[in-house]
């Protein structure tokens, strides 16, 4: 169900926007609100919460992969990823220095 939801917001994300960029944006909005949400419940220091993030809100993207994905295609998709990755990165550099 979660690959499920991610593809139609990626979808939604592109076809409202039109532009690459928004939905490598909303790719590293959603890697980062996962990793937030899974410290938060880390941390936290409540095992109810805990197990409830854990059981229902996937620690990355690469878990996504992972869950529904193996060999060849999971390695492809890992790259395509990545490579999401260095383009998120790289607009976040250029932001920061033009607003310098």
């Amino acid at each position: 169900m979660d690959l499920v939801l991610l593809l139609v917001l990626i979808i939604i994300i592109a076809f409202f926007y039109k532009d690459f960029k928004n939905v490598v944006y909303f790719l590293g909005i959603v890697e980062i609100f996962f990793r937030l949400i899974h410290f938060f419940g880390d941390h936290l220091k409540v095992p109810e919460l805990n197990q409830i993030i854990n059981k229902y809100i996937p620690s990355s993207l690469i878990d996504i992969l992972a869950k529904y994905s193996s060999g060849l295609l999971y390695d492809l998709l890992l790259w395509l990823l990545f490579i999401c990755f260095v383009f998120f990165e790289v607009h976040l550099i250029r932001y920061f220095f033009k607003r310098n």
